[in-house]
C-alpha cells in the first residue's frame, strides 16, 4: 500500500502526551473522559520545572517508561521505538520507527509521535509513499491537513525519536489501577528523580519556580505555558479523585475527597497566576514587582496545598499494596 490515512486527531490540551493518548483512544472508540486518562496515567499529578521555568519542562520525562505505563493502566499493550540522535545505532532506530508506523497505520492503528511539528507529542495518522510524508495531527494542526516529511522523523531540534503503537485492549482491575495512580502521585511528589539535573520535580519544582520569579529570571513564554500545564493537570486531578471514590472503602474515600479539595486549591492558585501571566507570556507582566510578588504568593500557596493533598493520599498508600 502506497498511502493510507486515518481520521484520528490529537485532543487539544496543554498536556500534549495525554492529548495524544486521548486521540488514539477516541479513534479506537474508547471514550473515557479526558480527566480519567489524566489521572490514571499519572500526568494529573506531575510537575517538572527546569531553569527559568523553561518551556521544555512538561515533556522532560522518561518517555519510554511513563507513556507505556499509562497505556498499560488504561488497558492497552503497546510497542515503542525510542532513542536520541546520540545513539550509536540511531539510523537503525529510525528505520524501525518508519516500519512500525506503516505497519500500524495499515492495521488501522494511529500512533503517538514526538516533535511532529513542535517539541510536543501528537498523533501520526497516515502516510503517503509517493509524497514521502506522514499525515500528522500536532500542536499546530487546525482544520486542514498537516504533514511531516519522512526524513524529518526523529530529526527535530531536540534530537529525539519516539513512536508508540497501541496494541490490543485487555481487561484491567479498576481498583488496582486507581491504587497505582495514587501511588504514582505520592511517588512523584516524594521520590521520583528528575530526568536530569536541569529539572526538579515535586516540591523542589515549586522551589525552582519561586527562585526564578524571585531572581526575575523566569522565561515569560515558559512560565505562562508551565502554569497552564499544571492548571490543566490539577483540574483533572480533582475530577479523577472524585470519580474513583466509590471504588474505595469509606475511610479511603474520605482521604480522596480531602486530597481533591487541596488539589482544587492548587488549581485555583495556578488559575490566578495564569490570569496575570497569561499564555503565551508578555515580558512586561514579568517586569512588574507587584505581579512577581503576587506570583510568588500563588506558587507558595500551591506548594502548601499540594503538600496537604499528598499527605491525604499517603493515608491510603501507607497501608501498602493489597
Amino acid at each position: 500500500m502506497t498511502k493510507k490515512f486515518l481520521e484520528a486527531h490529537t485532543i487539544r490540551s496543554f498536556v500534549s502526551p495525554v492529548g495524544a493518548v486521548a486521540g488514539l483512544l477516541r479513534y479506537l472508540k474508547d471514550v473515557r473522559p479526558f480527566y480519567h486518562l489524566m489521572g490514571l496515567s499519572g500526568f494529573a499529578f506531575r510537575i517538572n520545572v527546569g531553569d527559568r521555568i523553561c518551556p521544555s519542562s512538561p515533556c522532560a520525562f522518561d518517555w519510554d517508561h511513563l507513556l507505556p505505563r499509562a497505556m498499560m493502566l488504561l488497558g492497552y499493550d503497546c510497542t515503542v521505538v525510542q532513542a536520541f540522535s546520540t545513539h550509536f545505532q540511531y539510523q537503525k532506530k529510525l528505520d524501525e520507527a518508519h516500519a512500525l508506523i506503516k505497519r500500524s497505520i495499515d492495521a488501522d492503528r494511529p500512533l503517538i509521535g514526538w516533535e511532529l511539528d513542535l517539541a510536543e507529542f501528537g498523533v501520526i495518522r497516515g502516510y503517503d509513499d509517493d509524497a514521502r510524508v506522514y499525515l500528522i495531527d500536532g500542536v499546530l494542526a487546525e482544520e486542514g491537513e498537516e504533514t511531516m516529511p519522512y526524513d524529518r522523523l526523529g530529526r527535530g531540534e531536540t534530537g529525539g525519536l519516539f513512536v508508540l503503537k497501541p496494541g490490543q485492549k485487555f481487561e484491567t482491575d479498576p481498583l488496582l489501577c486507581a491504587k497505582r495512580a495514587i501511588e504514582y502521585a505520592v511517588f512523584h511528589h516524594t521520590l521520583e528523580a528528575p530526568i536530569s539535573k536541569y529539572y526538579e520535580t515535586g516540591p523542589a519544582a515549586y522551589g525552582k519556580w519561586m527562585e526564578a520569579l524571585t531572581r526575575k529570571e523566569a522565561d515569560p513564554f515558559g512560565a505562562s505555558y508551565n502554569a497552564r500545564v499544571v492548571l490543566d493537570a490539577r483540574v483533572a486531578a480533582v475530577s479523577y479523585l472524585q470519580q474513583i471514590e466509590p471504588l474505595f472503602p469509606a475511610v479511603d474515600a474520605d482521604a480522596l475527597e480531602e486530597a481533591a479539595r487541596h488539589f482544587d486549591q492548587v488549581a485555583d492558585a495556578f488559575m490566578l497566576f495564569s490570569g496575570v501571566f497569561a499564555f503565551p507570556g508578555e515580558e512586561q507582566a514579568f517586569k512588574s514587582d507587584l505581579n512577581l510578588q503576587k506570583g510568588l504568593g500563588w506558587i507558595s500557596r500551591a506548594r502548601a496545598e499540594e503538600n496537604k493533598a499528598i499527605d491525604a493520599l499517603r493515608k491510603i498508600t501507607a497501608k501498602g499494596r493489597k
